[in-house]
């Protein structure tokens, strides 16, 4: 039997030569070329952005160490908050840009930042807090209403890593009083190459553009460098991947929310466990993520091993404030972070999973999840 693992698939070579053969006419392969333009624009209008701008960059991390680049040029405040239940790109750029984590707890039903540990820090460190860095679990989209609320009450700034949400958005996003930044790695639900975006306001869109691009503000031999930046620049040929990706998953997405749902249905699942996607309004993802609560990740993962299913722990089992280079940061009690980081696993869901594979990946949950 075929192992059942999670297989990112991109768009074939037929369908991006289009696209590249678009390069070879317009002999332009740089950066914010014909193509960067092309997909900014598809992207806005996708979303519905008409108060904001899109800055395309050469990965997720990048846009994200773009944000906390810029928020450093702002403030002499040294704390960025976040989850310690994440992905390492969050405390890593927060320190390379020469700020300090505070890792806090999440939420045991959203799994998004516990809000009471959040308020008590903000009462405790008032004076500290730069920002506050939320982060999308596995593609469910937090409400930009109640984080533009958090941020006018407490008077803070807050980025909002929103990573592989973006088949999840509400068509809201212009609403937003703060910086988002996603994801578009072969992983995610929409895949491309390594690549990213920041979404801001229009008046920062040249100052996102000059830090991606070592700090410069004009080209030529007198070119003056105001911010310090580094390459994040997103080329044509990633414009090209990206492009041709964005059309064939905006086209196809419908294939996995139609396997979320069918899962949903079949899947009797009780009080033993949770199924992720169904937390709040409809949202879905390629990955089904379930937190069992009788047996931990490892042991697990052997049963479904047996079965030929590969199951897998989205951001891993040690949570960032476990990490030992993260360690000496400060952080709240992670009751909830440690028990869901060893509990929560994985399914994959690739977008040409078979009937026949997914439904022996229902059965097989019905048997091992008891």
């Amino acid at each position: 039997m075929t192992l059942i693992k999670f297989s990112p698939k991109l768009e074939k070579y037929e369908k991006l030569k289009f696209w590249i053969n678009k390069i070879d006419k317009n002999r332009y392969y740089s950066n914010f070329g014909p193509l960067y333009k092309r997909a900014t624009d598809e992207i806005k209008k996708d979303l519905k952005l008409k108060k904001k701008e899109v800055i395309l960059t050469s990965s997720g991390d990048a846009a994200l160490y773009t944000a906390l680049l810029r928020l450093r040029k702002k403030t002499k405040k040294n704390y960025v908050i976040l989850p310690s239940f994440s992905f390492s790109s969050d405390p890593q750029s927060i320190i390379r840009s020469n700020f300090n984590p505070y890792f806090i707890d999440i939420d045991k039903n959203s799994l998004s930042i516990n809000i009471d540990d959040l308020k008590n820090v903000l009462r405790n460190e008032k004076n500290k807090i730069a920002a506050i860095l939320f982060v999308s679990p596995f593609g469910k989209p937090l409400d930009i209403r109640s984080l533009n609320k958090l941020k006018k009450q407490y008077k803070v700034e807050i980025i909002y890593d929103a990573a592989d949400a973006y088949f999840n958005f509400k068509k809201n996003l212009d609403e937003a009083n703060f910086l988002i930044t996603l994801s578009f790695h072969p992983t995610k639900n929409l895949p491309a190459n390594e690549s990213g975006c920041i979404i801001c306001n229009k008046k920062e869109k040249k100052i996102f553009e000059s830090i991606i691009n070592f700090g410069h503000c004009n080209s030529g031999a007198n070119r003056k460098i105001n911010y310090i930046g580094f390459n994040a620049k997103f080329s044509e040929y990633d414009a090209a991947i990206f492009l041709a990706n964005f059309f064939s998953f905006k086209k196809n997405f419908h294939n996995i929310i139609k396997k979320c749902k069918y899962f949903k249905k079949k899947f009797v699942y009780s009080n033993f466990s949770r199924v992720i996607q169904d937390f709040g309004s409809n949202w879905f993802s390629n990955k089904i993520c379930i937190i069992y609560k009788k047996e931990k990740f490892i042991s697990i993962k052997k049963k479904f091993k047996f079965y030929d299913i590969e199951i897998f722990s989205p951001w891993g089992l040690i949570p960032m404030h476990k990490q030992k280079i993260f360690k000496k940061f400060k952080k709240t009690n992670m009751r909830n972070t440690n028990f869901i980081s060893k509990h929560l696993f994985a399914i994959p869901l690739n977008i040409d999973t078979s009937k026949k594979k997914f439904i022996k990946i229902i059965n097989t949950c019905r048997k091992l999840l008891k």
